[in-house]
């Protein structure tokens, strides 16, 4: 199955025009897609919104700002209101683009949450994988525990007579023990969701321990993905693009396309049901 049927490329006579022209080339070349190249000479993000609706489009696909270095995603004001509400998926084209040399999309990157979007996210970084023979690489970042504490603390009961030394290395176990936890049940999140695909593809899965979400994938990012992809925030209107602050800092810096799926119907966890 093709993620996206009918792809529409917001395009204007400009370097960045050009960059989400290849883009959008290289995704309609890779899912046999439709595609439609649209060019809106005033309010380009309202008319793009717009005639994604009108015309059904399942991704939209936009360059960068003109501002920045090459290689590397920077938002304008047309990417970032279509991040923030389009009716399909987005896609954005590092500046530079279509300079590169092929083959490319081969690398897939996804950050993988558990969420119902994320899930949305992984199925359609999948379908993309199979169809230019590639592969896929699932990054989940976690949140480690509270650090130990530099100074006692009174604690009830048993501990109170405890001396801190002895309070440290128990609270360095508990921490310890919390980590493996939620990196245990990370990784149980990705099986399940991998069963729940159940075309047996296999992934590349990292989870990582940090308290700065975005810096970690980028990180990651940089190690050679050709193409990033995110879920939408939990939360906002059904089957729209919607980016939270982590996804934003992650697209504004991203050495690659990013492509942001939607959200996804209320306790449905695919693909959304489309208003066709």
């Amino acid at each position: 199955m093709t993620p996206f049927a009918r792809i529409l490329v917001g395009y204007e006579p400009t370097e960045q025009g050009g960059d989400a022209r290849a883009l959008g080339v290289d995704l309609a070349s890779a899912c046999g897609s439709e595609l439609q190249v649209f060019e809106a000479s005033s309010s380009p993000a309202r008319a793009l919104h717009d005639a994604a609706a009108s015309t059904r489009a399942d991704l939209v696909v936009v360059g960068s700002s003109h501002r920045g270095p090459v290689g590397r995603v920077l938002l304008g004001s047309v990417s970032e209101r279509l991040l923030s509400g389009a009716p399909c998926a987005v896609a954005v084209a590092p500046l530079g683009y279509a300079g590169r040399q092929s083959p490319r999309l081969q690398s897939i990157l996804i950050a993988f949450d558990g969420s119902p979007e994320a899930h949305l996210a992984l199925s359609t970084a999948c379908a993309l994988a199979a169809r230019t023979r590639g592969s896929v690489r699932a990054l989940t970042v976690i949140e480690p525990p509270p650090a130990t504490p530099s100074e006692p603390e009174p604690y009830p009961g048993v501990y109170a007579e405890m001396p801190f030394d002895e309070l440290e290395q128990l609270e360095e176990h508990e921490r310890t023990v919390t980590l493996e936890h939620r990196e245990s049940a990370a990784r149980a999140s990705l099986e399940w969701a991998m069963k729940a695909l159940g075309n047996g593809a296999e992934i590349e899965h990292d989870v990582i321990a940090g308290e700065h979400p975005a810096s970690l994938i980028l990180d990651v990012a940089r190690g050679g993905a050709d193409l990033l992809v995110l879920g939408s925030r939990a939360s906002g209107p059904v089957h729209r693009a919607l980016v939270g602050s982590v996804s934003v800092e992650v697209v504004r810096h991203a050495p690659c396309p990013v492509l942001v799926t939607p959200r996804v119907g209320e306790g449905h966890g695919g693909a959304p049901e489309r208003d066709r």
